[in-house]
């Protein structure tokens, strides 16, 4: 498993509340999350766009009309910020869709934004959520992810989930 969706899959364990998936929706946030980086091995410029290429005619079986819009949608809009309603598997959701999509993407952003090091692996991840700022706790990285490269990613998941976002690291 890929550490991206290792720790999507901690976030989702840790703050069922919160984030508020269901189980088929937590099952797309992890066949994204385990997708999501494929289009780097095309170009590191703008591999979110490669990346849902390849996945878009992969022949995924199994997948609802739904399933392959949501997983194209979260792909591609995972440099930060919501997909655009412009990207047509997006376009072909409905506005509550599209809300559920959003949360989805949200949180594999933010996975990917705590993986930003890509050289090490996190021993442990504590989330705690009060209502109005959510706490995550990082274990096992030498350097916390860079602010600035992570910035609009961490403002996106503020947004969609209502609540400031602070992250510490522990050696």
């Amino acid at each position: 498993m890929n550490q991206t969706a290792r720790i999507a899959g901690l976030l989702l364990q840790q703050l069922p509340g919160l984030l508020a998936l269901t189980e088929r929706e937590t099952t797309l946030v992890d066949i994204a999350a385990r997708l999501h980086s494929v289009g780097r091995a095309i170009s590191l410029s703008g591999s979110h766009r490669h990346t849902a290429y390849l996945v878009e005619n992969a022949g995924l079986r199994g997948l609802s009309p739904y399933d392959r819009a949501a997983i194209l949608s979260v792909l591609y809009g995972q440099r930060g910020g919501p997909t655009k309603i412009s990207f047509p598997p997006y376009a072909f959701l409905t506005a509550q869709q599209r809300s559920r999509v959003n949360a989805m993407g949200a949180l594999l952003q933010l996975a990917d934004s705590l993986d930003r090091t890509r050289t090490a692996q996190l021993s442990s991840l504590e989330a705690s959520d009060n209502g109005e700022v959510l706490r995550i706790r990082l274990t096992g990285l030498p350097t916390m992810p860079d602010p600035v490269r992570i910035a609009k990613r961490i403002r996106f998941f503020e947004k969609t989930f209502g609540r400031t976002l602070e992250i510490t690291l522990d050696e």
